[in-house]
């Protein structure tokens, strides 16, 4: 991980993180966390983590319905995540509905996770935040938020925070241990044994219901970590 000057950027600076970096910085805040925040067919417990970790409640407020959920940097106390109250009010009553509000926190502790260093007031950053307003807003827009590719892309900080997302609500060993179990429960050796039989959406399926995530998520997340090949067309990131 490297930050380089970017004028272009919120901060004034880029933050450059190399893709095998997302899982490990994701792990270690998970393990600054005693208890276990995963159960089965529940998923990761974002809030949780928000909570014990960063000390951060989110706040479902009325947002333009374009606008999912924003992330506020302040100089001098934590962050705040404001979350549309449409999309959470949706979650209480349908599957899909509670997938895009779970990746949205996903997506916003990402941003607080990758990004809140480039607000520490220390003696690198300090001439950067004298020419700063006193809160820098993150806004994540429903355009911004439907893919993992393009890292280059001009909004980088949305691409790490979709990456992070992804290692967050998808951990890659625990990922690992139920693919491995759900596999030997299909009588199949590897997932690509499984995918020469037709059979791999049932297998994704049950990735999806076990950490509670869309199907594009679970796609593109297995493609990632080698399970399935990458020469399927990748679907918008929060469609079902």
């Amino acid at each position: 991980m490297t930050i380089k000057n970017d004028p272009n950027s919120l901060w004034g600076q880029r933050l450059w993180i190399d893709d095998e970096e997302f899982d490990l910085i994701m792990d270690k805040i998970r393990q600054k966390i005693a208890l276990d925040v995963f159960e089965d067919e529940k998923g990761i417990d974002i809030e949780a983590i928000l909570e014990r970790v960063y000390k951060v409640i989110p706040d479902y407020v009325e947002l333009d319905e374009s606008i999912l959920g924003k992330t506020i940097f302040y100089h001098d106390r934590i962050p705040e995540i404001h979350i549309n109250r449409s999309l959470s009010d949706a979650a209480e009553s349908g599957v899909a509905a509670r997938h895009r509000f779970r990746s949205t926190l996903a997506h916003e502790c990402a941003h607080i996770a990758l990004h809140r260093q480039l607000n520490f007031k220390d003696s690198t950053t300090l001439s950067l935040f004298l020419e700063m307003p006193a809160a820098t807003p993150v806004l994540c827009r429903r355009q911004s938020r439907t893919t993992l590719s393009h890292s280059n892309q001009k909004e980088w900080w949305e691409y790490q925070a979709n990456r992070g997302m992804a290692s967050l609500l998808l951990p890659k060993e625990l990922l690992k241990e139920k693919i491995n179990n759900i596999v030997s429960s299909c009588e199949f050796v590897t997932i690509i044994d499984a995918l020469a039989a037709c059979e791999v959406e049932k297998i994704i399926k049950r990735v999806m219901r076990i950490f509670d995530v869309s199907m594009p998520l679970a796609m593109f997340r297995l493609q990632e970590l080698g399970y399935i090949p990458k020469n399927a067309k990748q679907q918008p990131l929060f469609l079902e």
